[in-house]
């Protein structure tokens, strides 16, 4: 189980936002959301100060259109904060959602961008083992960085038996973001690694397994200014569409609950958009 950071939240915020990550936790909420909503909670604590159970719908629209954040991160503490209110007002006794004003926001579709081949070669040249094997795991098998810090030696299945000639490859179960789980495929030599490893792959300096923001620093640092393992993943996404053409098969990979979301993550292949034209003239 990952270990519970100090909330950095003034009294009497501090309370209460460590009894609602309580709640989150009960209802079966992963670590990475309620370490996520801690941040972003003691970041309004400490902007607003005062009494959340006092907050005014004036104060926090305020609070929220100062921020300079990008779309998504502005999408996010929006959720977290109107849940938090909600919470408040559910089971604390507050008389109204001072959040329910926000406005909402639709962010643009990204165009994805996956990482060019000759920045992973490079990084892979410049790395050591263990980061090499952090960038494959993203770039080969297309896993989140939540994903690759939880990789364990028990996680590995043995390939199925052959009943066709055809040597298959070993399977890894992943466990994805909310507790679900998938199995995919995996090279053998990594397979062997992380068997090799008899617990977490990449364990934590105190115990358990190492964090997702160590894992993304260290393929970070090893790419271009821009680059991030995030585009690793669009990358094995990418290279599985041009492969099969079949974009449910990459969205299971992926471990995505819709095919809109896998949508962000494929550029359709120059290849296709060739085709197109051509069949229109």
């Amino acid at each position: 189980m990952a270990k519970q950071t100090q909330i950095n939240a003034p009294e009497p915020w501090r309370e209460s936002i460590k009894q609602y990550l309580s709640y989150l936790r009960a209802a079966g909420q992963s670590d990475d959301t309620r370490s996520t909503r801690r941040c972003q909670l003691s970041k309004l604590a400490r902007d607003l100060g005062g009494d959340p159970m006092t907050v005014s719908a004036a104060e926090l629209l305020r609070w929220y259109a100062d921020q300079d954040w990008r779309e998504e991160t502005r999408k996010s503490a929006r959720a977290a904060v109107r849940k938090y209110f909600e919470w408040l007002q559910t089971h604390q006794g507050r008389p109204d959602n001072p959040a329910d004003g926000l406005p909402s926001i639709r962010p643009p579709k990204p165009h994805p961008r996956p990482c060019p081949e000759e920045y992973i070669a490079a990084a892979k040249a410049r790395a050591n083992d263990i980061d090499r094997l952090m960038i494959r795991l993203m770039a080969e098998v297309g896993l989140r960085r939540q994903e690759v810090c939880k990789i364990h030696s028990n996680d590995i299945i043995d390939p199925p038996a052959s009943s066709d000639g055809i040597e298959h490859m070993p399977r890894l179960v992943v466990h994805g973001k909310g507790s679900k789980q998938r199995i995919l495929p995996i090279p053998l030599d990594i397979a062997e690694r992380i068997k090799e490893s008899n617990g977490y792959l990449f364990p934590g300096r105190f115990g358990g397994h190492a964090s997702s923001s160590y894992i993304g620093k260290h393929v970070s640092r090893l790419l271009p200014d821009g680059w991030s393992g995030h585009k690793l993943r669009t990358r094995w996404a990418t290279r599985g569409y041009e492969a099969t053409h079949d974009i449910y098969l990459v969205s299971a990979g992926l471990g995505h609950a819709s095919i809109e979301t896998t949508m962000a993550y494929v550029p359709m292949p120059d290849s296709r958009l060739e085709e197109l034209i051509k069949a229109a003239r």
